[in-house]
């Protein structure tokens, strides 16, 4: 079993549209105790998908719609992530190559051996809810960082950096007094009890200093080709950038 996201349970999607197959899958997830939704096209798929609910897509690479890979190409251009198994009867080394370089977790084969699929699908549904719980708790941090004023934002870019109050002091213009003032203003806002909870917070959570996350792919599961998260800056205009990557 895995754990409720806000209100939604972990859920398996299914589109194929062979009945046998949908209904097949079906029972495999009733055997782990995984809620699944049944699909017979993409387009009703993507029709009813809420991409707040925590998952897995199992797909045909064959739909009388959309084409499994088109559809993967969609989700990646809307930045809808989500894990992607690919269960087809017509795998070969092109498409299944093509997949994977797109993000796909896995790739079966048709017949496929049940148990290694099921073990497959609750991986990927594993490491799915874990970034999420990630991504979520990057945005509060970005949020609280946000709500600093422009000058206590440069203070926190001296803490991050290490430098003591005498430099920021110096190279601020202000009183190593007043940069005093900022640096508790910084861990109210921050709702942090040390400076080193905030740089280790702010480092971990690659917020730059206006708030902003600054993450690349390496941060996303099943090697996802769109960057869902954008640094404000490019690096080297960024402090907090450069020193989280």
């Amino acid at each position: 079993m895995f754990p409720m996201m806000d209100d939604y349970a972990p859920t398996i999607f299914m589109i194929d549209p062979v009945l046998g197959e949908r209904k097949k899958l079906h029972d495999l997830a009733r055997t782990v105790g995984v809620r699944a939704e049944l699909f017979s096209s993409a387009l009703d798929f993507l029709d009813s998908y809420n991409p707040e609910c925590p998952g897995c897509l199992v797909l045909e690479m064959r739909l009388p719609d959309m084409a499994g890979l088109e559809l993967q190409s969609t989700l990646n251009t809307r930045r809808l992530h989500i894990p992607m198994i690919f269960v087809t009867a017509y795998a070969d080394i092109t498409s299944t190559s093509k997949a994977m370089k797109s993000g796909a977790w896995d790739v079966f084969s048709k017949p496929y051996d049940g148990d290694l699929l099921i073990g497959s699908i609750q991986q990927a549904i594993s490491k799915d809810v874990m970034v999420r719980h990630d991504r979520a708790w990057r945005e509060v941090v970005a949020n609280r960082v946000a709500k600093l004023t422009e000058r206590e934002r440069e203070v926190l870019n001296y803490v991050v950096a290490g430098h003591p109050n005498k430099k920021s002091a110096a190279d601020l213009g202000l009183s190593e007094k007043t940069i005093e003032t900022y640096r508790s203003r910084i861990l109210m806002k921050l709702e942090l009890p040390t400076f080193i909870d905030v740089v280790r917070t702010v480092t971990a959570a690659q917020v730059c200093s206006v708030g902003k996350s600054c993450l690349s792919c390496r941060g996303i599961p099943y090697n996802c080709p769109t960057d869902p998260y954008q640094c404000c800056q490019l690096p080297g205009s960024c402090s907090l950038f450069d020193k989280a990557v």
